[in-house]
């Protein structure tokens, strides 16, 4: 529990950190955003929000019936099905916000999350109930992740901007990620 308490502090301090650095957005911002259109996102937020969380029950119930019926542990079905259904929102709105000229919301959205599942969501389900993880399975998907956040890095380092060639070669570093684990897993012979 104590891993939890610490990735939640993680988070903390990122969201603060990034929070000091968007002040100086807020001026640019504040003449462009009206008080209800604030308190309507607000409202429908927040029931979205209450919708997400009576819906994970029935989420978590029948992927815990698909791993049984698939003899897959929990976690490849966490990794690859539960994932990409999380990640579909986020896919949507990376395209919509390119398409229309944001990118670097995308961007954001994109660091953010990975950021809040890597500290805030890990840390609260580490303080609720202890996580015991298969570490063959954990260690392959910490250097897929070590891999990608370097490549990030790199090419970012780089002031290249990400184009059709990196998105191809991310998703087929995915699939081969995908492939690997249940090769692994005994899944595919």
């Amino acid at each position: 529990r104590i891993d939890g308490i610490i990735l939640v502090a993680a988070f903390v301090f990122c969201s603060y950190r990034a929070l000091r650095r968007g002040r100086e957005y807020k001026k640019e911002l504040k003449n462009k955003v009206k008080r209800l259109d604030i308190v309507l996102v607000t409202l429908l937020f927040s029931v979205s929000i209450i919708l997400l969380f009576f819906s994970a029950r029935y989420v978590v119930k029948y992927a815990s019936l698909l791993a049984v019926d698939m003899a897959l542990p929990a976690i490849m079905i966490g990794l690859f099905m539960i994932s990409l259904g999380t990640t579909l929102p986020e896919l949507v709105f990376g395209v919509r916000a390119v398409l229309m000229g944001h990118a670097d919301m995308a961007l954001g959205d994109q660091i953010g999350t990975i950021i809040a599942n890597s500290t805030l969501v890990l840390g609260i389900t580490a303080i609720i109930y202890p996580i015991e993880a298969v570490f063959s399975i954990f260690l392959m998907a910490a250097v897929f992740m070590l891999l990608v956040s370097f490549l990030f890095a790199t090419f970012m380092e780089s002031g290249s901007r990400y184009g059709k060639r990196e998105g191809i070669a991310l998703i087929l570093l995915y699939a081969f990620f995908i492939f690997l684990e249940f090769y692994l897993s005994g899944s595919i012979v």
